[in-house]
């Protein structure tokens, strides 16, 4: 099923997601890319959670305090990894770095049989439910759920904006419809280069 449809795009500005350590910017970087409109977020990705040190910590927490971050995260669950590396992801310790200037960038992948991440996004929003304020503006990254998933994030968090990459093709009917139902002023497009 193809979703193909033109429509006028007017780019102001682009976002770029440093969520890995050792690709992070250094100070120059980040206040060259804000000067030309490409907004910054600084993530730990929850893939690598276990191999993070103490240090990638700091430098992560040095990096939130830049006025030219914009975003936190990525981060999240990523319930694709061997069951062992969950609970490593230690989502709820940085989540107490959060600031409300900052937009909550979420990524959320569903293990292998969970086809629309229900299981994995419940999760998510249990540990978030009364650590995030329900004002927080969040992108939901490369999001793949169903309406259901969709609407139980919306719920508790309604500043959620929803990210789609080329990926739409690969969607199934439920999550499809999902992504026709996104009202257009809170529809992402993402690269995820």
């Amino acid at each position: 099923m193809s979703l193909l449809v033109d429509i006028e795009i007017n780019l102001r500005a682009v976002v770029t997601n440093f969520c890995h350590p050792s690709s992070y910017p250094d100070n120059s970087l980040l206040e060259t890319l804000y000067g030309v409109c490409c907004f910054s977020t600084i993530g730990l990705h929850p893939k690598g959670a276990l191999k993070y040190t103490d240090c990638d910590i700091k430098k992560f927490c040095m990096l939130l305090e830049r006025p030219e971050g914009v975003g936190f995260g990525e981060v999240g669950l990523d319930h694709s990894v061997p069951y062992a590396e969950w609970q490593g992801q230690a989502l709820l310790r940085v989540l107490s770095l959060l600031k409300e200037r900052h937009v909550l960038v979420l990524h959320c992948r569903g293990a292998d049989g969970d086809i629309h991440g229900k299981e994995v996004h419940m999760s998510l929003l249990s540990i978030m439910l009364g650590v995030v304020s329900p004002e927080q503006h969040i992108h939901l990254h490369c999001f793949q759920g169903d309406m259901e998933v969709l609407r139980s994030i919306l719920n508790s968090f309604p500043n959620t904006y929803v990210g789609y990459t080329h990926n739409v093709d690969d969607l199934t009917e439920d999550a499809a419809v999902a992504l026709r139902l996104v009202p257009s002023d809170r529809l992402l497009v993402e690269a995820d280069a």
